[in-house]
């Protein structure tokens, strides 16, 4: 399987949440709307696109610099894992600056895993 099928497994499988009546939706209209119950949650969109973004992120950046740069794989995957925790930090500090937002562990927890998914896949043949 190569590793286009997989992120487009992963992107199809992340796009559905569940819904509060039971079932499943596609992506809700709300994405970032947060009430007292979910506000943080370990489990919901906002994790699964930390998680989604995060791996697309790793994997894209670690091929291209196999195949363009010429990097060593343990190299390509060093520097994407560095350049994917970086963003993802940043992207929290910036969250934790405005005032309707704030620094989430869980999301860059979330983006952790995503960028170790994404070197899995990028290590693949």
């Amino acid at each position: 399987m190569s590793v286009f099928k997989v992120l487009v497994f992963f992107v199809l499988f992340f796009s559905f949440v569940p819904a509060t009546a039971g079932g499943f939706r596609l992506l809700p209209d709300s994405l970032h709307s947060q009430t007292e119950e979910n506000a943080d949650s370990w489990l919901g969109v906002d994790k699964a696109l930390h998680v989604t973004g995060s791996m697309i992120v790793m994997a894209a950046i670690s091929i291209n610099l196999q195949r363009q740069a010429a990097y060593s794989r343990p190299k390509a995957l060093r520097v994407g894992f560095g350049f994917t925790f970086a963003l993802g930090t940043a992207k929290e500090i910036w969250d934790g600056s405005k005032a309707d937002n704030y620094f989430s562990y869980k999301d860059l927890t979330a983006n952790i895993i995503g960028a170790c998914l994404g070197a899995f896949l990028a290590g693949q043949d």
